[in-house]
């Protein structure tokens, strides 16, 4: 499997999945109500494209066979997100 077709169905998994819980825990007047905000929207447009960035490189180096080599990034890099817990 390529790298963006990985990418697709992350994408698509991930919006069902949360649609359904979005739709379980009844918030979509909540989530509808900050889209209208541009200021949020703006900001969930930025953080979309940064992770985005980060699934298809860890996507990418997974499928050229350089898992050690990107488990060790992330294991460095302290901005990554295990960093933050």
């Amino acid at each position: 499997m390529g790298t963006l077709e990985v990418m697709a169905h992350r994408v698509v998994w991930c919006v069902a999945l949360l649609a359904i819980l979005v739709t379980l825990v009844r918030s979509w007047p909540r989530i509808l109500s900050a889209l209208r905000e541009k200021r949020t929207l703006m900001l969930l447009a930025c953080s979309t494209v940064l992770i985005s960035i980060n699934w298809i490189t860890f996507i990418y180096a997974v499928n050229i066979d350089r898992v050690l080599e990107t488990s060790l990034g992330y294991f460095i890099n302290p901005w990554s997100p295990s960093s933050w817990a």
